[in-house]
């Protein structure tokens, strides 16, 4: 089995392929930004913090980005794409 250290924070969710999800605070006492970690490079999803908690086999990342004046909002991201993004789903569901 082989281990590779990928930095501070706590993820949640882990594909076939290796590449987790999670969010790049070191201790459960706060929000942090979510994040995916895929051959030893994390990558944060978003500006806003929040928590990716699970990636499908397709990419697919869903999590939760932290309440605004707006409240909480469910995110999903392609972790697939070359600089993935976390895209929050009442703004895709307004655009359809």
């Amino acid at each position: 089995m082989h281990y590779t250290k990928l930095g501070p924070g706590v993820a949640f969710g882990v594909d076939a392929h290796g590449t987790a999800v999670g969010d790049d605070e070191a201790k459960l006492t706060g929000p942090g930004f979510p994040m995916f970690w895929r051959a030893g490079i994390a990558s944060r999803l978003s500006t806003s913090q929040g928590t990716g908690y699970a990636i499908g086999e397709d990419g697919t990342v869903a999590g939760v980005l932290e309440p605004d004046e707006a409240g909480a909002s469910a995110f999903v991201a392609n972790a697939h794409e070359f600089i993935p993004q976390a895209h929050p789903l009442d703004a895709l569901i307004a655009n359809r």
